[in-house]
Order: structure tokens, then C-alpha cells, then sequence
């Protein structure tokens, strides 16, 4: 009976955890708008491997622990794998600093939106204030996924204690924004951070790893179809729970405010942005065969 009753608090609280991070997702259509550039960028580069001989090493953490790209693997968009190292370094370079370009636009947007209006705060000037601590975290998170990686085909038993371990700092990007902190700080205070709120963490991500699961089966007529519905529907979903993310932590370690500004909201954007929103996976559509 005490357990029932505990598990129904703690699935209520994370349920609203999940509402909130819906309701500002459809307010907020920029923030869907943010992963969907990256993908289609993403899939413009992977494209020009085909064709130019190279492959783009990309580690993508599945969310809710970062931005909801979804990995061209899974869309069959990719060639052969191809060794020409020079290419591939300098292609994922690239989309290493665009990822980390749009995550400090990302997170510090809805960080914006967590403690005001939501226009009081251009996203475009957030970017830049958090994007070298970003590529601080991606190239870090870039070597950690390699060495995963390599344990896998190695010493396996290994790898899965290395990913528990890296477990434990994937809130450092969320404590980096939250906080205003470094990230040698957010690192420290992430372990601490995730197993006070494990257990609205762990409901987040199994609701994500269900959706994403039945997305990832749902039968389309061609690939085009499937890129198209899939990364608008994987940002929308992946949004949502990153959203949710942002506000069970927001709750947790919230210590300070930005000044207030009392601004007239308006949603003359809100139309044209979720219509942007609809036409940008048509441009990755149109990339890829099928």
C-alpha cells in the first residue's frame, strides 16, 4: 500500500514534469525548430559523404540528455563506411560545433522560457554565451562515446561500467545552463544532481524510450516518407522530454532569477514558426533516396 501510494506520487510529479515540457513545446515552436535544422544539416553533410568518400563520425546521445537528433543510421541514409580520415575529421569537426552551436541555443532558450516571458530573451544572442562551454562538454563527450565504442568490441563487461560511470556527469550541459557554471563545476555537481532526482529521470527517459520505440516501427510507403514524419516527430517528442528534463532539475537547483521584464506578448510568430516547423524535414526529405 506504501509503495503504491509512493509510486503514484512520484509518477504524478514526473507526469507533470512531462506536461509542462508538452505545453512549452507547442508554445514554443522554435524549439522544435532548433533539432529539425541540425538533422537536415546533419543529413546534407552525410549525403556529401556518399559522394566525396568520407563518413561522419557523429555520437548521438539519445535524449532526454540531448538535443533530439535522430541518427541517419537508423534512416538508412548513410553510404559504406569509408576511411578517408581527413574528410571525416574535418565533417565531424563541423557538426561538432554546430551541435554544440544548438545546444547553448537550445537549452539556454528554455531555460529563458522556465523563468519568463518568452520573448523577453532573444535565443540568438543565448548561443554564443554558452557555446564554448558547449564545445567544452561535446568534444569530451566526443571521446568518452569513442572509448565506449572500442570497449564494445573489446572488453565489453568493461564498456557497460564505463557508460554507467559516464551516466552519472550527462547532466553537466543542464547544470552549465541552469547554473551559469563551468563546466569542470557542472561535472562535479552532476553525479549528485542525477541520483536526487533518479527517480523522475528514470520515468522520463522510459516514457522516451517507449515512444521512440514504437516511432522507430511504425511502417512508412518510402523513405522519404519515413525521414519526413520520423525527425519532425523525433524533435517534437524529443523536445517534450528534454523540456521535462530542464524543469525537474530547474525545481532541484534553481537558486537565482534573471531581472524581470515585463513585456506584451505575442504570438504573430506562432503560425509562420510551427509552419517552418512542417516544410524543414522536407528539405532532408528531399536528400535522401527512396
Amino acid at each position: 500500500m506504501l509503495y503504491n501510494k509512493l509510486w503514484k506520487e512520484i509518477t504524478r510529479g514526473d507526469t507533470l514534469n512531462i506536461s509542462k515540457g508538452l505545453y512549452h513545446t507547442i508554445y514554443h515552436p522554435r524549439l522544435v525548430i532548433i533539432p529539425l535544422i541540425v538533422h537536415v544539416i546533419q543529413t546534407f553533410i552525410g549525403v556529401l559523404g556518399i559522394y566525396f568518400g568520407f563518413t561522419l563520425f557523429s555520437i548521438d546521445t539519445q535524449f532526454p540528455y540531448a538535443i533530439p537528433v535522430l541518427n541517419n543510421e537508423i534512416l538508412s541514409i548513410y553510404g559504406p563506411y569509408t576511411n578517408n580520415w581527413l574528410l571525416t575529421s574535418i565533417a565531424t569537426i563541423i557538426m561538432l560545433l554546430i551541435k554544440s552551436y544548438a545546444l547553448s541555443m537550445y537549452l539556454g532558450a528554455m531555460k529563458c522560457f522556465l523563468e519568463g516571458p518568452d520573448n523577453t530573451y532573444s535565443i540568438l544572442k543565448i548561443a554564443p554565451y554558452y557555446f564554448k562551454r558547449m564545445i567544452q562538454f561535446s568534444i569530451l563527450e566526443l571521446l568518452f562515446s569513442s572509448l565506449i565504442i572500442q570497449l564494445i568490441h573489446t572488453l565489453w563487461p568493461l564498456a557497460i561500467i564505463v557508460i554507467l560511470v559516464v551516466l552519472l556527469f550527462s547532466l553537466t550541459p543542464y547544470i552549465v545552463v541552469l547554473e551559469d557554471t563551468t563546466v569542470r563545476d557542472a561535472i562535479v555537481k552532476s553525479p549528485k544532481l542525477l541520483l536526487t532526482n533518479l527517480g523522475a529521470l528514470l520515468w522520463i527517459a522510459l516514457v522516451s524510450l517507449i515512444l521512440t520505440i514504437l516511432l522507430t516501427r511504425l511502417p512508412f510507403a518510402n523513405m522519404k516518407v519515413e525521414y519526413y514524419i520520423v525527425s519532425l516527430l523525433y524533435s517534437f517528442i524529443g523536445t517534450t522530454m528534454i523540456f521535462a528534463v530542464m524543469n525537474c532539475l530547474y525545481k532541484s537547483i534553481y537558486k537565482f532569477s534573471l531581472p524581470f521584464k515585463k513585456v506584451k506578448k505575442s504570438r504573430k510568430y506562432f503560425p509562420p514558426l510551427w509552419i517552418a516547423a512542417l516544410l524543414l524535414p522536407l528539405l532532408g526529405a528531399l536528400l535522401v533516396n527512396g
